[in-house]
C-alpha cells in the first residue's frame, strides 16, 4: 500500500473511532488508552526505491522537436524547467513580482519555502517568453503571471478543492 493511502486509512479509521464513542447509537466507548496509540505510517524499502526511480532525460534532439512545435506558452513552461528546473507548481506560481527582465541580467528572484531565497538568471528565450507573457497578460487583480486565455491561473484550485490540469495537460498536448 502505497504511503499516501496507509495515511488517509489510518485518518479514516480514527475518524470513524472518535464518531463511534461520541454517537449515542452505540454502546461503546474507546479504551482509555486509544490516545496513547502512535499511528504513524511504516515507509517500506519499495516506496523508498519507486520514489527514487529515475526521472526521464530528453536528448538535445528531442528538446529541439518539442521547442519547434510547442505553442509560445508550451514554450515558456519548458523554458522554464530547463532553465529554473521549475516544475509545474514553481511555473504556475510564478508572479510578476519576481521578474527582473531590465538590466543587463534578466533575473527571477523569490522566496521559497518562506525562507530560502532562490535566484535564477534567465536564458535570452526564457526572458523573451516571459515579456511576452506579460504583454498578452490580461488585467487581473492578480499578479500571478502565466494565465489562461480566460484569464484563469494555470496552477490554480478547482471548485471541488483540487489541483486543475492546465499545466499537465498543455504537456501532454505537447508531447
Amino acid at each position: 500500500m502505497a504511503k499516501k493511502s496507509s495515511t488517509d486509512y489510518i485518518g479514516e479509521l480514527g475518524r470513524f473511532i472518535r464518531w463511534l464513542h461520541l454517537g449515542g447509537e452505540f454502546q461503546w466507548r474507546k479504551p482509555e488508552e486509544y490516545d496513547l496509540i502512535r499511528r504513524p505510517h511504516r515507509e517500506l524499502d519499495d516506496d523508498i526505491e519507486k520514489e527514487a526511480q529515475d526521472v526521464p532525460v530528453w536528448a538535445v534532439k528531442q528538446l529541439a522537436v518539442l521547442n519547434k512545435y510547442a505553442t509560445p506558452i508550451e514554450r515558456i513552461f519548458l523554458l522554464l524547467g530547463l532553465n529554473c528546473s521549475y516544475g509545474a507548481e514553481q511555473a504556475g506560481r510564478l508572479r510578476i513580482r519576481h521578474l527582473h527582465l531590465d538590466g543587463k541580467s534578466p533575473h527571477i528572484r523569490r522566496i521559497r519555502n518562506k525562507k530560502t531565497l532562490s535566484i535564477h538568471l534567465l536564458w535570452r528565450q526564457t526572458a523573451d517568453g516571459l515579456r511576452w507573457a506579460l504583454d498578452r497578460r490580461q488585467k487581473v487583480e492578480d499578479d500571478i503571471l502565466l494565465l489562461t486565455e480566460k484569464g484563469q491561473p494555470y496552477w490554480r484550485e478547482t471548485k471541488g478543492g483540487n489541483r486543475a490540469n492546465a499545466i499537465p495537460r498543455l504537456w501532454a498536448d505537447l508531447l
